[in-house]
């Protein structure tokens, strides 16, 4: 004979289920964060950036000779608004790493892209021969890493 057990009156069931506590923004992209190796190389490019930036502020014709440009002092001042670009854009993805914001580091970087396109292009026109190459290679190298920043390094 087969026998079916009731459950228990005693035995309470939740009528509805209570929905879960919201997560902070920063806690929310943690789910969806990169590869480390992701963010640590965007770290570096930022790093770097800023160093960049202050280095050509304190010696800018210096700088102009590192990218291979002759630059008299009557370029100076235009060697400071290039320095001042970089110096913000270091600024505004080292604040989205502290953020935990990936997605808008990337952006940063594929619009720094943009940036260094045009600076390749001139190096390459106007430089010494071979300067605009690294150019090249490193706008490439950022636009991956903004590709992978953007798509959560998957």
């Amino acid at each position: 004979m087969l026998t079916i057990n009731a459950p228990s009156p005693h035995i309470s069931f939740p009528e509805q289920l209570e929905p879960p506590e919201p997560m902070s923004p920063p806690l929310q992209n943690l789910i969806n964060m990169p590869p480390i190796r992701v963010m640590n190389t965007s770290l570096i490019f930022s790093a770097y950036s800023l160093l960049l930036s202050i280095y050509i502020f304190t010696s800018p014709l210096s700088a102009a000779r590192l990218f291979g440009l002759d630059a008299g002092p009557v370029n100076i001042p235009f060697i400071h608004i290039f320095a001042g670009r970089n110096f913000a854009l270091a600024l505004a993805t080292m604040a989205f790493y502290i953020m935990g914001m990936p997605q808008q580091m990337g952006m940063v970087f594929a619009c720094c892209c943009v940036a260094g396109s045009v600076d390749t292009v001139v190096v390459g026109r106007v430089g010494k021969p071979g300067k605009g190459l690294g150019h090249g290679v490193g706008c490439v190298v950022m636009g991956c890493v903004a590709w992978a920043l953007m798509s959560g390094g998957s």
